[in-house]
């Protein structure tokens, strides 16, 4: 696998009508290094274990992994509007407010000339600030109504239907939230 040149692997991949992740995959279970292929089930390198991830891609770079992780960053950070950091040598997170996902990056090397990289979608910034509106809307609709049944009369009834009101208006709007929030970690 070392004495093949990035341009031959893509051009055997093209004619074998697979990607050159796959052929160099392949080419490295031939040769014994079959690690490299088992690792995951869902991708050549395994998601980030810091995290969720929700979406991913991979590619192949002609650089060393050090390089690679940088050179995606970069790109990341110039499409995304938002800055990053390094986490090691080999490893960077973008966290993008915009659209409330962090982008993590990884590479490690192909066993050849190149490297192997990975970015992982995390919408964890996302989820946590949904729950943190939930349990906020939670207790002040449970306080309305814990007020609504201590107090006498119109008052009283009148909190039990501002408890109300506000439990729908505030779910109608954690519901419109997650849903926009979804489409834009999937596009």
């Amino acid at each position: 696998m070392s004495q093949l040149s990035q341009r031959e692997i893509e051009e055997a991949a093209r004619e074998a009508g697979i990607s050159p992740a796959e052929l160099r995959t392949a080419l490295a279970e031939q040769a014994g290094g079959g690690a490299l292929a088992h690792r995951s089930e869902r991708g050549l390198l395994p998601p980030s274990t810091r995290g969720s991830s929700v979406a991913h891609a991979e590619t192949s770079l002609p650089y060393a992994p050090e390089q690679a992780v940088r050179t995606v960053k970069r790109q990341v950070e110039r499409e995304s509007g938002s800055r990053g950091h390094m986490v090691g040598a080999t490893e960077a997170d973008i966290y993008d407010e915009a659209n409330g996902v962090i982008y993590r990056i990884q590479a490690e090397s192909d066993q050849a000339k190149g490297a192997l990289v990975r970015v992982d979608i995390d919408p964890a910034p996302q989820k946590g600030r949904r729950t943190l509106a939930s349990m906020g809307l939670g207790a002040t609709v449970g306080l309305f109504l814990v007020a609504g049944m201590i107090l006498p009369g119109l008052l009283g009834w009148g909190l039990i239907g501002a408890a109300v009101a506000l439990g729908a208006v505030g779910g109608a709007g954690l519901v419109r939230g997650r849903s926009s929030s979804l489409g834009r970690a999937r596009s």
